[in-house]
């Protein structure tokens, strides 16, 4: 089992470091651990089967249980709503190929980080102990893929080209994500972890090593900030700074005087720093003085919208099926008729595709993370998890303008930081690791 872990762990490494720049590294990572899990459980599964006395084959199937957490029931009925829209819909095949290839596998991102960093049973699901020196392996191998990013952001704005992928600068960073506004979901959802990683109270590390630690995170999030300006992605600056107003709000929360100033004096110099950094840069003024414009009067999204809309309407329960949009999106074309879009709303899309039903399951998934979230942080004293909390929702806001839950990069990211909020929830008190 020892062997099985590491492997698992160095496969989530990978996958860790991949994200950023190489879609075929995640992909190669996620289908190789899910391999390897399966290989584990089933060696449990035998060994349960031989030393049990009675009920063997229930023994042996109960050893494929997954990490228990309190998003296991949302989780698995949006999985449930996913497979039963596809197989209402016409292509079957098709969609059964995207929900098994895709969803399942994007949610199994979420349980792999459950499967490396717990230590249970999964025969019992009791005494779950959360393995600390693997949680800060973790963060490491993170920081360290936060730092080569912004390092090639930094480097496409000097150069005119980002060294990972050779993307050019076409006036939008994007360093080595496809688009502009993927590389700024990516920052908004890491943004928060760099600024409060400063709580967290490493043990068997020295209070050195600590303070170097915590001023390179803070160097790296004011780096990261320049950057985000320079995405020129207004949905991103939006959910940048609600997200930074939603951490100074649960500031008030801690009942320890200095843990709250340091939340609500952080998260006010943080969103001062943003919006110095937006309206500093001329180029960058003039794209926020059409942020009314682009949010509210934009027509080609306005249509865009409508469209899903229109297929919501005819299709509400259960939606079109996965992956179905493009496909079933010109029946309904009031915009372009000659070129096919999503909605850029994440929101929109997933009514489209799998319902009112499927968004709603989606929804309770988020809404059980921040109720939990919000109250062990409470009682730990746990900035980082509040951090983490206020990434996921940074990039929930952002998704409303664009389709970072359907573009691979950012959607693995978000299952991982997920996963890693998740795990936030059984560390010991003050959020110590």
């Amino acid at each position: 089992m020892k062997i099985f872990n590491r492997i698992l762990e160095g496969l989530l490494w990978g996958l860790i470091f991949f994200i950023p720049f190489s879609t075929a590294g995640v992909v190669i990572c996620l289908y190789l651990a899910v391999f390897v899990w399966v290989i584990k459980r089933v060696t449990l599964g035998v060994g349960e089967y031989k030393i049990a006395t009675s009920k063997k084959l229930k023994k042996f199937f109960l050893c494929f249980r997954l990490s228990p957490n309190i998003l296991n029931r949302p989780i698995y009925i949006l999985a449930i709503i996913h497979l039963v829209s596809c197989l209402l819909n016409s292509d079957v095949r098709l969609e059964l190929q995207d929900v098994l290839g895709k969803l399942y596998s994007y949610l199994f991102v979420f349980f792999l980080v459950l499967e490396v960093i717990f230590q249970y049973n999964p025969n019992s699901l009791d005494q779950v102990k959360i393995r600390k020196r693997v949680l800060n392996r973790i963060l490491g191998v993170f920081l360290f893929s936060i730092t080569l990013i912004v390092l090639d952001g930094w480097f496409q704005y000097i150069t005119g080209r980002d060294f990972l992928r050779g993307y050019l600068n076409t006036g939008r960073l994007q360093a080595s994500f496809k688009s502009s506004n993927d590389f700024a979901a990516w920052i908004i959802i890491i943004l928060p972890v760099l600024v409060f990683s400063s709580s967290v109270k490493f043990k068997r590390i020295s209070q050195r090593l600590i303070r170097i630690i915590k001023i390179f995170c803070f160097i790296l999030a004011i780096s990261a900030i320049a950057l985000l300006g320079n995405t020129f992605s207004r949905g991103a600056w939006i959910g940048s700074l609600i997200s930074l107003g939603f951490v100074g709000i649960s500031g008030f929360m801690y009942r320890e005087k200095r843990l709250r100033l340091f939340v609500i004096l952080g998260s006010i110099l943080i969103s001062s720093l943003v919006v110095l950094g937006v309206s500093s840069n001329k180029p960058i003024r003039e794209r926020l003085s059409t942020l009314q414009k682009g949010v509210h009067i934009d027509e080609v999204r306005k249509l865009l919208w409508e469209e899903a809309f229109m297929i919501i309407k005819d299709y509400p329960i259960l939606g079109t099926g996965p992956n179905t949009y493009l496909s079933v999106v010109p029946q309904y074309k009031i915009a372009d008729k000659n070129y096919l879009y999503y909605p850029h709303n994440s929101f929109l899309h997933m009514a489209a595709e799998v319902g009112l039903l499927g968004l709603w399951a989606f929804l309770w998934v988020m809404w059980r993370f921040f109720r939990q979230g919000i109250k062990i942080s409470k009682k730990q004293g746990n900035i980082l998890l509040l951090g983490l909390m206020a990434g996921v929702l940074a990039f929930l806001i952002h998704s409303f303008f664009d389709t970072n839950l359907y573009s691979l990069q950012l959607v693995v990211l978000f299952w991982f930081v997920l996963g890693l909020g998740v795990s936030m929830f059984s560390l010991d008190s003050r959020g110590n690791s």
